[in-house]
This record gives structure tokens, sequence and C-alpha cells, in this order.
């Protein structure tokens, strides 16, 4: 026993020595086994906690869903993992999406929940289900505990095709056609396009640029807008559409523009000849009381040398001599009154082209043209019998003349 005694006390010694040896280590200068921030050793950290929380950890479960909204699923699904913890967290409209029935057998809830992404309809509207986890990628926040279930729920910007339901990326486009559908200061009530033809031809585009897509169309009455939802091709075609009516429509009313320049310029030459026509008239008319005067002076100078012939005071010859100037007065009266005539006529001609110069400048929406020649027709057979009888009436006053002449 001596001997063990004395193998022991070494050891003790070297015990007692090795604990004197050992430095006491305080809270100042204890070494941190955290790495400094920015260093690799924290990116690499960050990065292996990342990816800690990509793997499913999530508890097993099995679910009989009888089908519901999105926020009745999820509960359902924390209800189904029996005490383990899920933290499910919905961020969006989702009491709108619908759930039909789900029936899983030992599952995780990670599974659970990402079997309800993807793509719904509401109110014909699309909208997209994601499921993410906080924390999940680097540099993000990743807290100890268990990881938190984020479901968004977020309209789509695109539109669903009719036949094959899928998404295609939809853009909205907004523009004016006011200048198409109304007319413009000064021009003619039926020089636009009727409203519902431009909008059918829009839509017509929409429609046969992409056939499969669903297009929103409306109509702004009281600004002229047209607000279209529907593919970038589909909208690219409906501009070009609003393109080519444009400026067919440009072409139309610069051609209107011309002829209603000319109209006018028409209009002011027919309003100097028209008042020519009218002074004519009055002249003609001048012309007349004229030629009844002489008719009257000649009616008395014959009926002073009939009673002078009865008392044997004249010669017969001075009585033929009378007659035949009366009978040339009446003639040229005759002829004042035709060529009066003739002068009326022609301020009515002159009247009617008038005011079918003026007819496009105050937007008379029927042609006169035919109108117009029709009464020029009419007008022209008048002049042509009234010519015929002038002309008449000339050759009897030079026949009653050469009479008169050759009497004395």
């Amino acid at each position: 026993m001596p001997t063990n005694h004395a193998r022991m006390r070494p050891f003790a010694l070297a015990t007692v020595a090795l604990t004197c040896a050992t430095p006491i280590l305080t809270a100042q200068s204890v070494p941190s086994t955290q790495p400094e921030p920015g260093s690799v050793q924290a990116r690499q950290n960050l990065t292996q906690a990342a990816a800690s929380r990509t793997q499913d950890t999530s508890p097993l479960l099995t679910l009989r869903f009888p089908g519901g909204s999105l926020p009745e699923y999820a509960q359902a699904v924390k209800l189904a993992s029996e005490g383990s913890p899920v933290n499910v967290v919905i961020r969006g409209e989702a009491d709108d999406v619908r759930i039909p029935q789900v029936f899983l057998e030992r599952v995780s809830a990670r599974s659970a929940l990402e079997l309800v992404t993807g793509s719904y309809t509401i109110n014909d509207l699309p909208v997209r289900v994601d499921l993410s986890i906080p924390g999940a990628f680097p540099n993000a926040f990743t807290g100890p505990g268990e990881p938190i279930y984020l479901i968004e729920v977020r309209r789509e910007t695109g539109r669903r095709t009719l036949q094959t339901g899928r998404l295609m990326p939809a853009e909205t486009l907004v523009v004016s056609i006011r200048d198409l559908i109304t007319p413009l200061p000064g021009e003619p009530a039926d020089s636009p396009l009727p409203r519902e033809a431009v909008l059918t031809a829009i839509e017509t585009a929409l429609t046969t640029a992409t056939p499969d897509a669903d297009p929103a169309v409306r109509f702004h009455e009281d600004t002229g807008l047209v607000i279209m939802n529907a593919p970038p091709v589909a909208l690219g075609a409906a501009q070009s559409a609003i393109n080519a009516i444009s400026a067919d429509l440009a072409r139309r009313r610069e051609i209107v523009k011309s002829q209603l320049s000319r109209s006018m310029a028409d209009a002011a030459r027919l309003e100097m000849e028209l008042t020519d026509a009218r002074a004519n008239f009055e002249l003609q008319s001048i012309g007349i009381e004229r030629a009844k005067q002489r008719v009257a002076v000649a009616e008395q100078e014959l009926n002073e040398r009939r009673k002078l012939a009865e008392q044997s005071a004249i010669p017969p010859s001075d009585l033929r001599e009378s007659e035949e100037r009366l009978a040339e007065a009446v003639t040229m009266m005759r002829a004042a009154e035709v060529e009066r005539e003739r002068a009326a006529h022609r301020m009515t001609a002159m009247q009617s082209m008038l005011e079918t110069a003026r007819a496009p400048s105050q937007g008379a929406g029927t042609d006169p043209a035919a109108r117009l020649a029709a009464e020029n027709l009419s007008l022209r057979e008048r002049v042509a019998a009234l010519e015929a009888e002038l002309k008449a009436m000339r050759e009897e006053i030079a026949r009653l003349r050469g009479r008169a002449g050759g009497g004395r």
C-alpha cells in the first residue's frame, strides 16, 4: 500500500500544478466564436442556413379537405399536423380562391401547401397563388425556429386563351378615336365614320391577330377613348387598323376640302354671273315698257289716220304705213318679252347652280347633280324655243320694214 500511495502522490501534485497553471478566462478575455460580419465565414454560414431552410422539414400529415376557400385549406393543413407547428401567412385576396376536395396520405405540410399553388380565375380575371419561405435564400433573415410559409395571391398581367386556357401576356392600350367619329369644325355632318364601324374594326383586328385570346375593349363616350387589354400582337393589329382608318379618313377629308374650295370659288363666280343676269332681266323689263309705249303711240297714230282716211284726207299708203308701224312695234314688244323671259330662265339657272355650289359647305347630304342636270336640260329646251320664236319675230320685223320702204 505504501507503494501505491507513493505512486498516487505525483499524480495529485501534477493535477494541482496543472490547475494552478491554467489561466482564469474572464468575460473580456473569452474569444468570440461568431465570425465578423461580411467575412467569408459569415457568408458561408448564411448560405448554409438558407440551404437548411430549403429542405423540407415540415411534419407529415394526413388530410381530408372537403373543399372551400384558400384560408380554410391552410387552416385544415395546420390542424392536420397534429400539434406540430406549421406557420402559414396568407397575403392578398385569398377568400375568393376556391380549393376543390383534397385527400392526402402522409405528405409533408409543405407539399400540401405547394399543392394549391398555380393559376386561378376570379371574376374572369387571372390570379396566381405562389408559396415561398422567407429566409430560404442567401443574405435573407434566418432566425431560429420553424419556417414560415408565405402564400401570396397576385393578379396576373395577362389574358387567358378561350380554348386552351393558356395565359398570354397582356398589356393595356388607350387611343382616341374622337376625330374618326365626330365632324371637324366646318365639316359636313356625314363626313366622319359611324362609331360602331370603327369599334367593330378594332375588335376584328384584335381577334384576328390572336384568335385564341379574349381581349377586352371599352369605349368612353364622353372623351372618345378606347381602352383595350390584350396581348401585344393583338394591340399592334388594333393600332394598325386605327392608323389605316385614320389615313383613309384624312384622304377623304382632303378631297372634301378641295371640293369645298372649288365650290366656294364657283359660288363666288356664279354670284357675279347671277348679278349680271338680274341686271339683264331688269334691262329687258325696261325694254318691254318702252316697246309698250311705242305700241301705244303706233295705235294712236293708226286710229287718227283711219279717221283721216275715212274723210279721204290722206292717201291709203299712209294708212298702210301706220298699220305696218304698229305691227312692227307689237313684234318688237313681243321680242323684248322673249328676251326678258330668256333672261329670267338664265337667272333661275344661275340661282340653281349657285345653290348647288353652296351645298357642300352647308353640309348637304344629297348629291344635287341629277336634279341640276334635269333643270339645265329643261332650261336649254325652253331657251331654244324662245330663240326660235325670237328669230321668227326678227324676220317679221325685217319683212315689215321692207314693205314700208317699198311702199314709200
